[in-house]
């Protein structure tokens, strides 16, 4: 799978090097697969825009989205892919614990 564009910058932080790097390493993404984790895009644009970093990753998005059409044309399953690999790479300034904090005993 091919992101490079040489010296072409897809956001403040991230090359379009770096994102093909992170996308290839077998510890971090499972990028040779269709997609990463299923997670629903709109769910993430909406957690993305609450932290008051949609702005800034949205061109970035955009140039994945363009970049991966070749490997996976299908919309539904790039788009799947992207926003993985976008929740992946932008995880939750405040995670909220997962489970209530009780103890049993």
């Amino acid at each position: 799978m091919r992101y490079r564009r040489k010296g072409k910058v897809m956001n403040g932080s991230f090359t379009a090097d770096q994102v093909e790097r992170a996308a290839q390493s077998p510890g971090d993404s499972t990028a040779g697969a269709i997609h990463t984790r299923e997670v629903d895009p709109l769910t993430v644009t909406r957690r993305l825009q609450c932290e008051g970093r949609w702005k800034d990753i949205e061109s970035e998005r955009d140039e994945m989205m363009r970049l991966s059409k070749k490997r996976i044309p299908d919309k539904f399953e790039r788009q799947l892919w992207v926003y993985g690999e976008l929740d992946r790479m932008y995880p939750p300034l405040n995670p909220s614990p997962r489970l209530p904090r009780t103890r049993f005993g």
